[in-house]
């Protein structure tokens, strides 16, 4: 799939479908079929609710709606239509926000959800039957723009990051989406609701704003992305209920900083960011550390586009001397940390996500998809 630049995609449940933006303030939805994206049908266009920019989308795999926040400070929750002739109808949430919102995630149970935005504030927002519309509660740590979150699998805390280079572990219960007042959780104790403000954990990265925040599937390990070119995460198994200490480790990259990660398993994470392929990082048990274990490779049929022609002695030149400058490398066709001279097949600009394309009938995941401000949406094989 080629576009000028997808600002971010997201799949639905059975991932036969996908959702991208095109930078702007419209929603794509394709029917997918097979990895080559030129094959994909355009099924429908959301009509333009957002007056700007759509900075951040998420689908609800088990009720089937997406969510959706822009630039215009306004987050919607799309209902999907009831006929296969109808469109996505969109219910207002009243944030509140005065700036624009930056990102939003569906928790696990799909009884709420988050928005963050560059106004400090997060907005963790139920339904409220009576008013029949999507209301909010908010949560207000960080001293700058929130840059990502991340709803723990128990659907309980919310992970944040942001400009003021730090990321926190919330409470996040809310009474009014059908949580408890008050829970007990191995690994982190005691956890309140949202509007009691408590942060179970709080992590500081000297000197960088953190990119992104994501849970492990177990919910026990949380990776971060500062723009330090360094991927942090956070062991939980070994905290105490009554002190959360989690164990750091800090992985040293030789490559661009990351700006987008998901989990694979507790023990395996595929990061991107400026460089041309995501790299995989595994947690070696032995050695008691994380560390980079390979770039992925792409499914040949789901390049966005052709190789480009030979370019000309000038052209040749300025590419070289361009990659040069932002990369530290010479050869403009290759990846950041490669040595090879061959051309890769991979990203000419920075990642926007990462997110899962395929897995495995006993629940490996064997395929990642990537989009990035080249306008490409990609397939990595993971396995």
């Amino acid at each position: 799939m080629q576009a000028k630049v997808i600002t971010s995609h997201c799949w639905n449940g059975d991932r036969t479908k996908i959702a991208i933006v095109p930078n702007n303030n419209i929603v794509e939805i394709y029917k997918v079929d097979g990895f080559d994206p030129k094959d994909w049908k355009l099924e429908t266009r959301f009509r333009p609710e957002h007056a700007q920019l759509i900075t951040c989308i998420d689908w609800a795999p088990k009720t089937n709606r997406i969510l959706t926040c822009s630039q215009d400070r306004n987050a919607y929750v799309w209902s999907p239509p009831t006929d296969p002739s109808g469109e996505w109808t969109p219910e207002i949430v009243l944030l509140r926000f005065e700036r624009a919102a930056t990102c939003c995630c569906w928790c696990p149970s799909e009884t709420k959800f988050a928005v963050g935005g560059s106004q400090k504030h997060i907005s963790c927002c139920f339904y409220d039957e009576g008013n029949d519309f999507w209301v909010s509660k908010r949560l207000t740590r960080h001293a700058s723009a929130v840059m990502s979150l991340a709803w723990h699998p128990s659907s309980m805390m919310l992970a944040s990051s942001g400009c003021d280079f730090k990321s926190f572990v919330h409470s996040a219960l809310l009474e009014s989406a059908g949580d408890k007042r008050k829970a007990m959780l191995d690994h982190f104790g005691q956890v309140k609701g949202c509007n009691h403000g408590t942060t179970i954990h709080t992590e500081t990265t000297t000197g960088s704003w953190v990119s992104l925040v994501f849970w492990s599937p177990d919910g026990l390990r949380l990776a971060m992305c500062p723009r330090n070119s360094t991927l942090q995460v956070l062991h939980f198994d070994a905290s105490a209920p009554e002190e959360v200490k989690p164990k750091k480790y800090v992985v040293l990259l030789k490559s661009l900083p990351f700006t987008c990660g998901v989990f694979v398993d507790s023990d395996h994470i595929v990061a991107a960011g400026y460089d041309a392929q995501p790299s995989l990082l595994a947690f070696n048990k032995e050695k008691d550390n994380w560390e980079f274990e390979r770039f992925l490779v792409a499914e040949e049929a789901s390049l966005g586009k052709a190789s480009e022609a030979p370019k000309s002695g000038a052209l040749a030149a300025m590419a070289r001397f361009q990659a040069k400058t932002m990369t530290g490398q010479t050869d403009a066709s290759s990846s950041s940390s490669s040595s090879s001279d061959k051309p890769v097949d991979g990203h000419t600009n920075a990642t926007t996500a990462l997110k899962i394309a395929k897995t495995s009938p006993d629940g490996r995941v064997t395929h990642i998809s990537s989009s990035g401000l080249d306008g490409k949406l990609l397939i990595w094989k993971v396995e």
